[in-house]
């Protein structure tokens, strides 16, 4: 992709030429004017180059790509030159070393596995937990340190009572079905479990 963007391919063309997409074109592109970047910046890459795939979908996430500074992806039509300011240089060092680790250092990385990229990309967008992650490096603490899981719970707090609200109304039609009675009575069970975990008698 970059080689094809220098020769003055179009974002567009290459997208036809290998069969993809913009967006996926932009990311790439962005992803190794990245990646060159650090690489001429003298930062350790050795690790980026043997799982690339975890540095690419890092920068898709919001958090992380305010901490770098960079700026919408649609807005990319050729290859990026230098995409990080010079002072978020050391950011992007850092965002290396959380990724991969570094054994120069004795550090090691804090993500385990790839759903952790959002995890990540939350909590460097939050001061306290950035800060608390970079001294610490213990992603899921830090995580839970800003409220982590809040907005996840509420969102599927939603939409199990959307459903539900669906399936009462269809349910009144079955009212004598065994079967019915059965799964209604769970999710009664489970509802009279959850009232009293939040105490919602005393409120």
């Amino acid at each position: 992709i970059a080689r094809l963007l220098n020769s003055g391919e179009t974002i567009g063309e290459v997208a036809r030429r290998i069969g993809s997409n913009h967006r996926t074109v932009r990311r790439f592109a962005e992803a190794h004017a990245i990646y060159s970047q650090a690489l001429g910046s003298g930062v350790y890459t050795q690790q980026v180059e043997a799982a690339f795939g975890v540095f690419y979908n890092a920068l898709d996430q919001p958090g992380v790509r305010d901490y770098l500074g960079l700026g919408k992806q649609s807005d990319i039509q050729q290859l990026p030159e230098s995409p990080i300011a010079q002072d978020c240089l050391t950011n992007l060092e850092q965002l290396i070393g959380l990724l991969y680790g570094n054994e120069a250092d004795q550090l090691n990385k804090v993500i385990r596995e790839s759903r952790e990229l959002k995890m990540l990309g939350q909590v460097l967008e939050d001061e306290r937990g950035r800060g608390y992650l970079l001294a610490d490096r213990d992603l899921h603490r830090a995580w839970h340190l800003i409220g982590g899981g809040r907005a996840d719970l509420l969102a599927l707090l939603a939409t199990a009572y959307s459903r539900l609200a669906e399936a009462n109304g269809r349910a009144k039609e079955y009212k004598q079905d065994e079967e019915v009675r059965i799964e209604v009575r769970r999710i009664s069970d489970l509802v009279s479990d959850m009232h009293e975990r939040y105490h919602l008698d005393k409120s």
